[in-house]
């Protein structure tokens, strides 16, 4: 499963249906060891090809017995006035496997304990997504760091396996040419249920 941080309008262009470009520029840092760590400068042009903004994303990728994660920190530097609409189509997600979702038996837990097509759009520290891959139950949960943009953030999560956090659901962000934001997140795929996994305990950790 692939991982993406796009939006479905940044003044009018819709990057989430591939109308927009985000074009990378360049590593601006790559090292290995114990915990490797990798990072991007990247371009947002819109469907005109003009410069809406610039990307820096940091991605430091660690692992224990039970899970594997990634901490993705995102700086988006808007180059002209640049509006997040507001739409459910974003922004930060990933594609559970097909029968993993809910739909197939699997389970949406966020949080606040709500489960499933009820955690869609609400408010939450955290979303843990897990069902039965090829006879064994693994997850993939995603933890919104407290420094990041609107935390709690909403989650734009279907039981058909799209599993998104998004900060501009319920309401637009307008920068001005200059302005910047941060997004931050811990993607962590693992083994079990939520519970094995202690994906509260991880986000407690996490979020210090």
């Amino acid at each position: 499963s692939s991982f993406w941080f796009t939006h479905g309008n940044v003044n009018g262009t819709d990057f989430w249906h591939k109308e927009g470009l985000i074009e990378h520029k360049e590593f601006t840092a790559a090292t290995g060891g114990k915990q490797a760590t990798l990072e991007t400068l990247s371009t947002w042009k819109d469907k005109g090809g003009k410069v809406l903004g610039e990307e820096s994303r940091s991605m430091v990728f660690d692992a224990n017995k039970q899970a594997r994660w990634v901490d993705v920190d995102i700086l988006f530097t808007a180059s002209v006035p640049v509006t997040f609409g507001k739409t459910k189509e974003g922004s930060f997600g990933v594609r559970i496997w097909p029968k993993a979702t809910v739909k197939e038996g699997g389970t949406i837990i966020n949080s606040e304990g709500r489960k499933n097509g009820d955690a869609w759009g609400k408010p939450s520290s955290w979303v843990d997504y897990y069902g039965d891959v090829k006879g064994e139950t693994l997850g993939v949960a995603i933890l919104n760091h407290p420094a990041s943009l609107r935390h709690p953030t909403t989650w734009h999560v279907r039981t058909y396996g799209l599993f998104a956090a998004n900060p501009f659901m319920k309401k637009e962000l307008k920068l001005a040419a200059g302005d910047k934001f941060t997004l931050r997140y811990r993607v962590v795929f693992h083994k079990g249920t939520t519970e094995d996994a202690g994906i509260a305990a991880m986000y407690k950790a996490y979020s210090k």
